[in-house]
């Protein structure tokens, strides 16, 4: 055979093999290559999106962060106020019951030093001495205070 008719052959070939590949494979292949390009842009619009979305969530978290602390601080704000007027409150019971106990312990010694005067006035001194000893006996210090007056007037009228 001849070279020419070979190389024409070939030729031949090489064409109808190039328009097969033209009209049957380059369509599906173009059409692959479509679908993905548009899911490639596809999932760079979403993830574009979604970097946005994060931003926004981000912002939002933030603008929330930023209001509970806010929120956090009247709170504790309006505790500070009712303990401060839980605390003047208390205060003012504590002041009116030392008051109260104050002036009840005054009272108490006053029947006790009249007692000690009746007894000293008796004469029976040993009355005198326990009862003495019972009221240095308490665990007051503003009751101590006026026990010792009391026992240094007595000592002084023995």
């Amino acid at each position: 055979m001849d070279i020419n008719v070979t190389l024409l052959g070939q030729m031949l070939t090489f064409g109808v093999l190039i328009l097969v590949v033209y009209r049957r494979i380059l369509p599906v292949l173009r059409a692959a290559i479509e679908e993905r390009q548009r899911e490639i842009n596809e999932g760079i619009a979403a993830g574009r999106l979604g970097q946005q979305n994060l931003r926004n969530a981000a912002e939002l978290i933030e603008n929330r962060v930023a209001a509970a602390h806010k929120q956090a601080n009247v709170i504790v704000k309006q505790a500070e106020f009712a303990a401060d007027g839980l605390i003047a409150e208390a205060r003012v019971k504590a002041e009116r019951l030392r008051d109260e106990y104050l002036l009840a312990a005054k009272k108490e010694l006053d029947i006790q030093a009249q007692q000690i005067r009746k007894e000293l006035l008796v004469g029976d001194n040993r009355r005198v001495v326990s009862i003495l000893q019972r009221v240095l006996s308490d665990d007051s210090d503003c009751l101590a205070a006026v026990n010792q007056q009391l026992l240094e007037d007595a000592a002084r009228q023995i």
